[in-house]
């Protein structure tokens, strides 16, 4: 059993470790710490997460865990969001946990080439431009009627990266420590290593044979199995490639192979990395517990949430963990943990050396003391005598000079000379640092006066010439508004002028046809006339 060490500030946590289910990928999670910590206190009155908390190689982390039943992106966002509020400092996420797999096509030779169960698919491809997480489910229609992901995540944290390259380069030397991690389950049967003969992956076409047990594949036919090249250990291998991630269970072996071969020929399936890879740029850890068909069942879950959080061990162990206090957020209200004042290098906190050696207390820097020994000793070349490594050789010189003036001897008197001494220079350090920090934000806050007074000119000229347009505007519109009314007036009066015209028109044609008549009848009468005048002639 582990044991707990005190309580510390919410802001010494760096690491996130994340998981999706409570019953099997959570105490994965936690038999990988090196010690339990007492919950810390924070101020986010809002976190309903539960966390638990430890120290793995130097790093403190935080693991967290989704509640039971409820998987999906939208339950992984509600997992992050109180996360980052409540540990301001944190930098690095791990999503680790279980999902299924994909068996590539075609069947490499190599049986470790290919995906078996208890495998780790990792969310990262070697190709250029090819995503680690893929949102399958979230599409666009493009114009020529196919559709395309919108959800294709690439944005992994570059410190988490570089220690993937470390495990690779560790798996071409043949140097990887995984059966070490995996030892840490021995006193934990259920997450023993099931056995290389119940790994079946069946045709992708038959589907299981006893709906009424999905966990029972012995009624399935034998004839339909799928015959690969057996391993002969059943030692611990990982995958790189991309990982689909959607909001159902995949169940189906053909659609299976449809999307992988669609999306960059993917390895694995699971249900919430795309809810919460824009936010933290996690590296994505799988354990292979099914290969997503009708005979999916839980007997790989254990050893495959074990296998994920072997694999997420190592790339912690990849990682240097940064020794020294962390200045606070202004947001967290935690404190660094205090370190004892000093009054010279003889004498600590007002004590004598004698009562340094008694009253040093164990610490987590055994890591720091060996590259001490090593640079004291001049086995480490020059080239990494930064300021750090400076700092850490000035405290061992400065412990073998304390020891030599009292008479110690003993190797545990150097090293917990060296640890005390290491932590009066963080101390100083620390110190320091704050004042260059300080020295830094009031030339900031020079910086952004002045460019906030500039801005304000800037502002008011803006508004200067705002306001000038603004009373053209009202002048241009009230001349329009003029010219307006005045053809509203025109057309008026022209619908007045139109109405007497044709008024007018109709009178003359009036009067024409009145002409005419009178002229025809005035025409008759003088007609007769002449005819009645015709015989007088």
């Amino acid at each position: 059993m582990l044991s707990k060490l005190p309580r510390r500030a919410a802001s010494c946590y760096e690491v996130g470790w994340l998981c999706a289910l409570p019953y099997t990928e959570l105490p994965a999670a936690i038999l990988m710490l090196d010690h339990e910590h007492e919950p810390a206190h924070t101020e986010n009155r809002g976190d309903e997460n539960v966390y638990h908390y430890g120290d793995l190689n130097g790093h403190n982390v935080v693991v967290a865990s989704m509640a039971p039943g409820r998987p999906g992106n939208t339950s992984s966002q509600r997992l992050v969001y109180p996360l980052r509020q409540s540990f301001p400092n944190m930098k690095l996420h791990l999503f680790v946990g279980i999902g299924g797999g994909v068996p590539r096509r075609p069947r490499p030779d190599d049986p470790y080439m290919d995906i078996h169960l208890g495998d780790v698919a990792i969310s990262w491809a070697e190709k250029t431009n090819v995503p680690g997480i893929v949102h399958y489910e979230r599409v666009e229609t493009l114009p020529n009627g196919q559709s395309g992901p919108v959800g294709s995540l690439d944005k992994t944290s570059r410190q988490l990266l570089n220690a993937l390259g470390g495990i690779l380069n560790d798996k071409r030397l043949n140097r990887n420590r995984f059966h070490e991690h995996l030892a840490r389950f021995a006193d934990h049967p259920d997450f023993k290593h099931p056995g290389l003969d119940k790994d079946v992956l069946f045709e992708a076409s038959y589907h299981h044979g006893n709906e009424n047990n999905p966990s029972d594949c012995s009624e399935c036919d034998r004839d339909q199995r799928v015959m690969r090249k057996p391993r002969p250990t059943d030692k611990m291998v990982f995958h790189e490639g991309t990982i689909l991630s959607g909001e159902q269970v995949m169940k189906d072996p053909v659609r299976r192979d449809a999307l992988s071969q669609k999306y960059h020929d993917a390895i694995c399936f699971e249900m919430e990395a795309a809810g919460i890879m824009e936010d933290t740029h996690c590296l994505v850890v799988r354990g292979i517990s099914d290969y997503c068909d009708s005979h999916k069942n839980g007997s790989w879950q254990p050893y495959a949430a074990a296998a994920a959080a072997a694999f997420a061990r190592e790339i912690l162990c990849q990682i240097t963990p940064h020794n020294g206090p962390r200045s606070p957020s202004p947001y967290s209200g935690s404190h660094p943990q205090q370190v004892p004042d000093s009054d010279s290098e003889g004498q600590i906190g007002g004590g004598s050396t004698r009562g340094l050696l008694e009253n040093a207390g164990n610490s987590q820097s055994d890591a720091t003391y060996r590259l001490a020994e090593r640079m004291y000793s001049e086995e480490v070349p020059s080239p990494l005598a930064h300021a750090h490594y400076s700092r850490t050789l000035r405290s061992f010189q400065r412990a073998e000079k304390t020891l030599m003036e009292s008479g110690y001897k003993d190797p545990e008197a150097r090293r917990s000379v060296f640890l005390r001494m290491a932590q009066l220079e963080t101390k100083m350090t620390y110190h320091e640092r704050e004042r260059e920090m300080k020295e830094r934000h009031m030339d900031n806050a020079e910086t952004y006066i002045e460019e906030a007074t500039l801005a304000a000119e800037m502002t008011e000229n803006h508004r200067h010439i705002a306001r000038t347009k603004f009373e053209q505007a009202c002048m241009k519109g009230r001349r329009l508004k003029l010219k307006k009314k005045r053809g509203l007036d025109m057309i008026h009066r022209a619908t007045e002028a139109s109405t007497i015209y044709k008024e007018i028109t109709s009178e003359g044609q009036k009067l024409q046809e009145l002409d005419n008549n009178t002229w025809i009848a005035l025409s008759g009468h003088a007609d007769w006339w002449l005819r009645r005048l015709e015989p007088l002639k």
